[in-house]
């Protein structure tokens, strides 16, 4: 886990170092769930803290120098600019961090589960401002002490019931306890598999417990384990046995975090570009071989055209004078020794008439037949061009070669996708490219606003604009009915929408998400006023991505 009580601890301490005496010099979010507070510390230098409260990935580590970025930054906790850090303390035995300030005012950041938060707080413990808005506290939430045994017998009575692995049990028993430190006391208590009955174990079970706690408290050995370039876990403690084959070490708890969250945050910028493209080529590539695969079996049927052309043949050679009525007829094949061959007939239609109509179905049968040759050729071009996609794209390990990629082959990538690459790359509106590939479009006035809406979006595709106020539609391209965009793709787009609206003076912004075809114009409307019949709202703030091409 990367934020245990173990790793929060020894930041304080680090931090305590560098921090104490240091002014806060700006207060800021340039990233959704992230806050950067700026310091300048006693040695006139640039230091700052970054802390993350989303929901799976919350983290807080330093880095030196000041990096505010120009565009799309939200000022925050201005009241507190130009005070000095009097303390860094972690609270006993809780995830909770506190920067206590020279005014008596102090940030409080709770860095876990659903409801993580920055606080800033009063000399008197109630909450001035929040990092996220939500939050409904009054007080500044009080630091619980998590139980930890400090004995053999506690450590029994805390014991999970039930046979199961020592490191799961651990986990279960001691609270402060992460995986990969409860993985470690399995190791070294060499126990095997618990039980509840076997006493006589828990003396050398609480000393390995006991061993790693110390350990842990001194957090002698920082390092981040790593399995090709994905960050597996970062522990405090030498590992027996570490969780993933390549583990590099540092010199400080904060150096490690620092390099497991960029690292973790550049694998997940990578997944979130390269799953959705991978996914998509893969369709692609399963239903271009699909279809391949049809067209063969169906031109490697024999052609009807012939059989239809001999009937025309009997038909006029035996039966042209015969009138309608009849739904077959049977007639000695000439081509065939003479045997009987049955002809289902049309009633309406007299015996030349159906000749004449055998005929012309034999001609449509073989120009049918020549189509088909040819969009076989056509199919065996398009499934070599998704294979050959699907290959390179298979062997991308990185963002930079992602990048070339998508640069390179922007084309077929278009086409794979479904994509008309000509009516893209003419588009008169605004167009974002966001890191996941998604597409966003958004119009620049009303005409523009309707042209949009009813004339360039699938009804399918989403349908995004700033509730309650005036801006720009905004469409979000989907590739198929069923291929809803993960939720940070959403919000990407919901935050562009509000960008482009006139709310985008705001710290939050509540953004209609709906399909376009649940969206229409009212009859004699003015252009870009519509109706819409469902609705999602999400929250998000104004902004632009930070990769965005218009």
């Amino acid at each position: 886990m990367l934020l245990n009580y173990y790793t929060i601890r020894a930041l304080a301490l680090e931090w305590s170092e560098v921090l104490v005496g240091a002014t806060l010099t700006d207060a800021y979010s340039a990233a959704r769930d992230e806050l950067t507070l700026q310091f300048r510390t006693r040695d006139e230098e640039d230091t700052a803290i970054r802390i993350s409260v989303k929901p799976g990935l919350a983290y807080a580590f330093r880095q030196e120098g000041s990096s505010r970025p120009r565009r799309n930054v939200t000022a925050l906790f201005r009241s507190v600019h130009g005070r000095r850090v009097s303390a860094v303390a972690c609270a006993e035995r809780d995830r909770v961090l506190d920067l206590q300030l020279d005014d008596g005012r102090l940030f409080r950041a709770q860095l876990f589960g659903s409801r993580a938060n920055v606080f800033l707080g009063d000399s008197g413990g109630l909450v001035e401002e929040s990092f996220r808005e939500k939050a409904a506290e009054r007080e500044l939430p009080p630091s619980r002490p998590a139980p930890d045994p400090e004995s053999a017998s506690a450590l029994r009575d805390r014991w999970p019931p039930g046979a199961q692995p020592i490191g799961q049990a651990v986990f279960r028993a001691v609270p402060l306890f992460d995986r990969e430190l409860a993985a470690e006391t399995e190791v070294r208590a060499a126990l095997g598999v618990s039980d509840a009955c076997l006493v006589e174990d828990f003396d050398a079970l609480y000393a390995a417990v006991e061993a790693v706690r110390l350990e842990a408290l001194r957090a002698a050995d920082p390092a981040v384990h790593r399995e090709g370039r994905s960050p597996v876990a970062l522990t405090l403690v030498r590992m027996t046995t570490p969780p993933a084959p390549e583990t590099e070490r540092f010199d400080s708890v904060d150096e490690a975090v620092r390099s497991y969250v960029r690292a973790t945050l550049a694998e997940r910028s990578f997944r979130s570009r390269y799953d959705p493209l991978l996914r998509d080529v893969e369709t692609a590539d399963a239903r271009a071989a699909e279809s391949l695969a049809a067209m063969r079996r169906e031109i490697g049927r024999p052609s009807r055209a012939d059989r239809y052309e001999r009937w025309g043949h009997l038909l006029m050679a035996q039966e042209a004078g015969a009138p309608a009525g009849r739904t077959e007829t049977t007639v000695e094949d000439l081509f065939d020794g003479g045997d009987p061959v049955r002809i289902p007939l049309d009633a309406a239609l007299t015996g030349l008439e159906n000749a004449n109509r055998l005929y012309d179905r034999a001609r449509r049968s073989r120009r049918a037949r020549e189509e088909a040759e040819r969009r076989v050729n056509e199919a065996e071009r398009r499934a070599l061009e998704a294979a050959d996609l699907l290959a390179r794209l298979r062997g991308i390990e990185d963002v930079r070669a992602l990048k070339a990629f998508l640069q390179d082959e922007a084309a077929a990538i278009r086409r794979v996708r479904g994509g008309n690459a000509r009516a893209e790359e003419s588009t008169p509106f605004r167009r974002y490219v966001l890191d996941s590939g998604d597409v966003v479009l958004v119009g620049r006035n009303a005409k523009q606003n309707d042209e949009l809406t009813f004339r360039h979006a699938s009804k399918h595709d989403l349908w995004l604009h700033a509730r309650g106020v005036s801006g720009s539609h905004t469409v979000l391209r989907r590739t198929g009915k069923k291929a809803m965009p993960p939720r940070p793709v959403l919000e990407e787009a919901a935050s562009i929408a509000a960008y482009h609206s006139k709310a985008r003076g705001s710290a939050l912004v509540p953004v209609i998400v709906t399909e376009r075809k649940y969206v229409r114009s009212p009859r004699k409307a003015p252009p870009g006023a519509v109706l819409v019949e469902r609705e999602e709202v999400l929250i998000v703030p104004p902004r632009l991505p930070a990769s965005s091409t218009e």
